[in-house]
């Protein structure tokens, strides 16, 4: 009864990218990327490589690979995520599954400003109360 016209502003590198957020194994993904703010009480840093090893059923088999360079200061701080690589996967023989894509390769790091590359983007719905 009482609707409301709501969106979200999300910046990033390309518009196809909203439909990444949030990240779905199985969307269309697409490389580029999308920017966070994140609130921290205090310095924080974190710098780590992670791989992981995704295999199921014989559809896909590969070593997924997600690297972090954040360091946190006290207050609001820029995160950007870069999806670098996709890793694409075949139906099955049988047809039960369809073809899909995942992340294959992942950057975050903290930035000191917005990078040039980056447009701002609205996607906007109605909420329902």
């Amino acid at each position: 009864k009482a609707e409301k016209q709501v969106g979200v502003l999300f910046p990033s590198t390309d518009r196809v990218l909203l439909e990444n957020e949030p990240a779905n194994i199985y969307s269309d993904l697409t490389p580029g990327s999308s920017l966070s703010w994140f609130y921290s009480s205090g310095d924080c840093n974190f710098k780590a490589k992670c791989e992981e090893q995704m295999e199921w059923e014989g559809k896909y088999n590969f070593t997924k690979e997600n690297t972090y360079d954040v360091q946190l200061k006290k207050g609001w701080n820029i995160v950007q995520y870069t999806l670098l690589e996709i890793e694409e996967f075949n139906p099955s023989a049988d047809g039960e599954n369809g073809a899909g894509k995942m992340e294959k390769k992942v950057d975050m790091k903290t930035l000191d400003r917005i990078p040039e590359n980056i447009n701002w983007y609205i996607k906007t719905f109605v909420k329902m109360n």
